[in-house]
């Protein structure tokens, strides 16, 4: 594998797992339990401010019932500036979350899908303008890394480590957000449980500081219409738009693959 796919890929992979760590808040169950019922009957009517005590259940619910949205993201990290657009499809599954992203990575454009648990990456030139197969199945050296990501893209796993290293929650005001009326909630996690409920090493959070922003702007349906979380020097920004519209991912077709040595 050569030292400029490496980089890229890891760039990527550094983007696409700042991304998770607020897209993977958005499957929560896909059965009609009866939280999730309420939740859907509850749409139709006005909803009482969240608290840090019900906000994870309740936008889990929520998303769980949406299924699919468009995310436009924007994010600095490691002195590289990434921005994506594309579409979600949820599951609590990990293995069965569907994902479509075209990206910018520092001025290299790339088109990511993620569908039955396999990354498929075009990197343009790099790639001959066709995609690089990624599985998640230890088949190959970046295996364990995507691995680690969709492990972290289960609704109820992220929300519940958030509610878990809630330190501060407040309601700071009102918002319009691509027309959408919604109510800021501005939480402050404690970076060690946070991680330390991720499964990541603690000596991380010293790169983070002690302490991380999110603050979520959510809509009279417990949507998430706008996330922004702040680790350290990293900033991410997710829009999300179109809840519940119809969305089809697919693998791309065989002659659109392409052989990497080492991938």
């Amino acid at each position: 594998m050569s030292s400029l796919w490496k980089r890229a890929v890891a760039t990527t992979t550094i983007a696409l797992v700042a991304g998770f760590g607020i897209t993977a808040c958005s499957s929560g169950g896909g059965t009609a339990t009866e939280s999730t019922k309420s939740s859907v009957e509850q749409q139709q009517t006005g909803k009482k401010p969240m608290t840090a005590g019900d906000f994870a259940q309740r936008v889990s619910d929520a998303m769980s019932a949406a299924k699919t949205a468009h995310i436009t993201q924007t994010m600095s990290t490691q002195g590289k500036d990434v921005s994506s657009t594309g579409e979600l499809m949820m599951d609590p599954d990990p293995q069965k979350l569907r994902m479509h992203l075209n990206m910018s990575v520092g001025g290299q454009e790339v088109k990511v899908f993620l569908v039955d648990g396999t990354f498929y990456m075009n990197m343009g030139a790099m790639t001959q303008d066709k995609y690089v197969k990624i599985s998640t199945d230890g088949s190959n050296p970046l295996a364990a890394q995507m691995q680690a990501m969709l492990g972290q893209s289960n609704a109820a796993n992220q929300m519940k480590n958030a509610a878990a290293a809630v330190k501060e929650f407040t309601v700071a005001g009102t918002e319009k957000v691509d027309g959408a009326d919604t109510t800021h909630y501005a939480l402050t996690l404690d970076t060690k449980k946070l991680l330390a409920a991720q499964g990541v090493q603690a000596a991380q959070a010293a790169q983070i500081g002690d302490t991380l922003t999110y603050d979520l702007y959510i809509d009279g349906k417990d949507l998430i219409r706008r996330a922004v979380m702040n680790m350290g020097a990293a900033k991410t920004t997710i829009e999300y738009s179109q809840w519940g519209e119809p969305v089809t991912i697919e693998a791309p077709a065989a002659d659109q693959l392409i052989e990497m040595p080492g991938i």
